[in-house]
């Protein structure tokens, strides 16, 4: 116990050295809150929330301070955190991830409604529809014991009952099992998405889903990874788990992070608008927001947003050289931010709409049967990570 105390006692000193917490009345903070740790006054974690209430009013050291918990945490070998939104596991496998609670028949029954209901909106208007399963990093990754995570339970009656009505369904955690990809393969280690390859591979399952069923034509070489250029940025990314824990506590620590990019001609024009904003020319002009990754930024940048930009509530791409003359409206989550760019390039138009209720989104949302009936699409396609309890949805199956 007493070697743990000055282990934990030794990485509290190193990190503020290495901080440089040096400003006015911060030494005499941390060097009494140290005194109370060795003197056995308070716990470990009750210095850490002292020093972050008292210098998160005092300076900007609030992901200093954040790393340095987390450090105490991988010491002490805490394997479970609460967040009070969300609980942060460590895996078998040192991969950071989040159980799920059990979802209710009664709500799988009711979404699965709300999607039988934008099917028969969308083929009342003439559009074909598609349902697309994303897999979630928990599905089947092991966790501690002492965790309920229903994940997989809940996707498998999900999909049973999509199936019970009859709706289309592409379930790519299937295609994940065909395939033999690992959890490990497919998701970030510090982050709840999957990596930019697995947004694209996607976007290729998608677009032969669609020529199978309805005869969609699209460009082969789009669905071709050999057909561009992969950056590999070492040690990039921090992602929702870990700017939540701490940069330390994945003990497999940072990601890398992808960038995906045409090695063929593309010219495009994206709008956001509801933001009155408007871009045209290639791939990395439009579909991609480099500015999130152009500079290492653990803390302060979205890296997973340099794929569409991030989360909004209205994006739409008009694709000069597209191969057809098709219209698409995808429903999103957050996953879709890696799959949008790519499904960009196989559609004259694409319209993407994020119907979740979050306050910073710009925009009424959308009333997705008027809105249906206004552009007429071709495609509908929902995709969405998982499933959620209605109440925790954040309104994502609100689709009128």
């Amino acid at each position: 116990m007493k070697i743990r105390k000055y282990i934990v006692l030794f990485i509290i000193v190193t990190v503020i050295v290495g901080a440089g917490f040096i400003s006015k009345g911060v030494p005499k903070l941390l060097g009494g809150s140290v005194i109370r740790l060795v003197t056995r006054q308070e716990g470990i974690s009750d210095v850490i929330n002292d020093v972050d209430t008292n210098l998160s009013e005092r300076l900007s050291y609030h992901f200093q301070l954040l790393d340095l918990n987390s450090l105490a945490m991988r010491v002490t070998g805490t394997k479970v955190v609460d967040k009070g939104d969300s609980t942060v596991v460590v895996s078998e496998d040192n991969y950071l991830t989040e159980p799920h609670p059990y979802i209710s028949d009664n709500d799988i029954d009711y979404i699965t409604g709300e999607v039988e209901k934008l099917k028969k909106v969308s083929n009342d208007n003439g559009a074909e529809f598609l349902y697309v399963f994303a897999p979630r990093k928990s599905i089947d990754i092991k966790l501690p014991s002492i965790v309920d995570n229903y994940s997989y339970d809940n996707y498998k009656r999900y999909i049973a009952a999509l199936n019970e009505k009859n709706i289309e369904v592409l379930d790519l955690y299937q295609k994940k099992c065909e395939e033999s990809i690992s959890t490990q393969d497919m998701f970030f280690i510090t982050d709840h998405h999957w990596k930019p390859e697995y947004g694209f591979w996607a976007n290729s399952l998608i677009c032969q889903e669609l020529n199978q069923r309805y005869g969609f034509e699209y460009d082969g070489k789009t669905t071709d990874i050999n057909n561009y250029d992969v950056k590999v940025y070492q040690d990039w990314f921090l992602g929702s788990y870990g700017k939540k824990t701490g940069r330390y506590y994945a003990p497999l620590g940072l990601d890398d992070f992808s960038l995906i990019t045409p090695n063929f001609e593309t010219s495009l024009i994206e709008e956001q608008p509801f933001k009155d904003l408007r871009r045209e020319g290639d791939f990395p002009q439009t579909a991609l927001d480099l500015s999130n990754i152009e500079t290492k930024d653990i803390h302060n940048k979205g890296v997973y947003a340099t794929y569409s930009g991030g989360d909004y509530r209205l994006q739409i791409f008009t694709n000069y050289l597209a191969p057809n003359n098709d219209r698409i409206l995808i429903v999103r989550d957050s996953f879709a931010g890696a799959v949008t760019p790519f499904l960009a390039l196989n559609a004259k138009e694409l319209y993407i709409t994020d119907v979740r209720d979050y306050d910073y989104y710009v925009g009424e949302k959308l009333n997705l049967e008027k809105y249906i009936s206004e552009i007429n699409p071709n495609y509908v396609i929902v995709l969405y990570s998982g499933v959620t309890s209605v109440e925790g949805s954040a309104g994502r199956y609100d689709f009128f």
